[in-house]
């Protein structure tokens, strides 16, 4: 194969790359805006009731919703990612978007890794606290859905 033709597809290939992968990296930072995932207009609904919660303006999406770790993190952001863009493209409007179970296991962790000091988180039953206390990342109390 010529040398030319070797180059493009390696730059091809760079280049495809770096755009799947820059996103999520890019977004997994700690300057990370808090409100980077509003910037989708499906997700208006969700980011006003975050911003009337008693988290707003300390924590971002992230904090709640990707787990800790380098790792799992850049894989949660890159596969909900990709699951989100989907969902806009297939049309998906803000009322039909419900939580994961995976998603809703990294929410439950990521509660329980915050609040340790209060005294029914370190019950089992407490497992599920967004079943009493779902108002308090998005403002908004009710049934919370959960996608299977």
């Amino acid at each position: 194969m010529k040398r030319s033709i070797k180059i493009t597809l390696w730059s091809i290939c760079a280049l495809f790359a770096l755009v799947l992968i820059a996103p999520p990296i890019l977004s997994a930072t700690p300057a990370e805006s808090k409100y980077l995932c509003a910037q989708c207009h499906t997700m208006d609904h969700q980011y006003q009731t975050f911003t009337e919660s008693n988290h707003a303006g300390e924590i971002t999406c992230s904090d709640c919703h990707v787990p800790q770790g380098l790792v799992s993190g850049l894989a949660t952001k890159y596969t909900d990612g990709a699951r989100h863009v989907l969902a806009t493209l297939e049309g998906t409007k803000a009322e039909d978007i419900r939580i994961t179970n995976h998603a809703l296991e990294t929410v439950l962790a990521n509660c329980a890794s915050c609040h340790t000091s209060t005294d029914h988180a370190k019950q089992p039953e407490s497992k599920y606290c967004i079943t009493c206390h779902a108002g308090e990342a998005h403002g908004v109390p009710g049934r919370l859905e959960v996608v299977k």
